[in-house]
């Protein structure tokens, strides 16, 4: 099946961005872009409910520059990627169907939360939700940017990656229930271990030789052993707990992926089940919601940084109005 519009979607460290890095470079049918941030951020300003500010806010997503490379030492705009972009055509997933033709590609982080209001924008919307080892997430979102310094902030970073892959695993059987036709699952493990990617992706022969090798992600060896970027190397990266904790609160999904289990001796997470409860209930409200959720029970002085940034872009836009 042929898409127009394809979104790499999922948590963080997922593999999104590689994905997309791939379609642009070889795919024979759609062209890949890096939007990080972009769905959550244009979806939730204020200009976007009236129409005649769209034009300014798809200028300015167009020129905002992008990390594409795992080092965090490379940036590209979209208008750099695109090379010539079209004029704005009334909206700004129609705009990039002027710029860039009938096919093209996203990768953006979470956009599944807000299927929903994309499926309305664009019914042609295909979401291909890069589901990776929770294990490898969780260790490579807290080892990254090298951010565990301090207890504290490693402790709430963890749960925020955990918790996050969850949400995300969540939406992945909630879209495929009521969307089915509009949503393919790629576990980026077997992707790169097996080198078979979704048909409809289109990818030519020479895709293999762009694959970045395993061995430089943090990647989940057993016994809380990782690989990292310095090759060869293996570190416990996680604890026996920490790995207990993501293996028991991620069991249903990892069985479903096949993702094997450590044996590691069992301790109490009565309170994180009730906590995972909680989220997923309140993603039934609004995805978007749960997430933020996740920030305010983990991050509350980010998240009150977020929500007051947010108040202020909120207030600017109504100037601009």
């Amino acid at each position: 099946m042929k898409h127009k519009v394809v979104i790499f979607c999922g948590s963080s460290r997922a593999g999104k961005t590689t994905l997309a890095k791939l379609s642009h470079d070889h795919s024979k049918i759609y062209k890949g872009l890096i939007f990080e941030g972009l769905f959550p951020a244009y979806l939730s300003r204020f200009s976007y409910m009236f129409g005649k500010y769209h034009k300014g806010l798809f200028s300015e997503y167009m020129t905002r520059a992008r990390f594409i490379d795992e080092s965090k030492s490379k940036t590209t705009t979209p208008k750099e990627q695109l090379g010539k972009v079209g004029k704005y055509k009334g909206s700004f997933l129609s705009s990039l169907d002027n710029a860039f033709g009938d096919k093209w590609a996203i990768a953006d982080l979470h956009a599944e939360l807000y299927y929903k209001a994309l499926l309305r924008s664009n019914p042609d919307i295909h979401f291909c939700l890069v589901i990776r080892d929770p294990r490898d997430c969780v260790c490579a979102g807290l080892y990254w940017q090298d951010l565990p310094k301090a207890i504290e902030v490693r402790k709430s970073w963890f749960y925020k990656k955990l918790f996050s892959w969850i949400l995300s695993a969540h939406m992945a059987q909630k879209i495929k229930k009521t969307y089915p036709d509009n949503i393919t699952v790629v576990n980026f493990n077997q992707l790169i271990e097996n080198k078979n990617p979704p048909e409809f992706l289109g990818f030519d022969n020479a895709w293999e030789k762009d694959i970045p090798k395993w061995d430089i992600y943090y990647s989940h060896k057993g016994k809380g052993l990782f690989s990292t970027p310095n090759r060869g190397e293996y570190k416990e990266l996680l604890t026996e707990r920490d790995i207990f904790i993501i293996q028991e609160l991620c069991a249903d999904y990892m069985k479903q992926y096949n993702y094997k289990r450590d044996n590691f001796t069992s301790s109490n997470i009565y309170i994180l089940r009730i906590i995972k409860i909680f989220i997923l209930g309140l993603s039934e409200l609004s995805p978007s919601l749960a997430r933020g959720g996740i920030d305010l029970l983990f991050s509350p002085r980010q998240h009150a940084k977020k929500q007051q940034d947010r108040l202020k872009q909120f207030i600017k836009d109504i100037k601009n109005f």
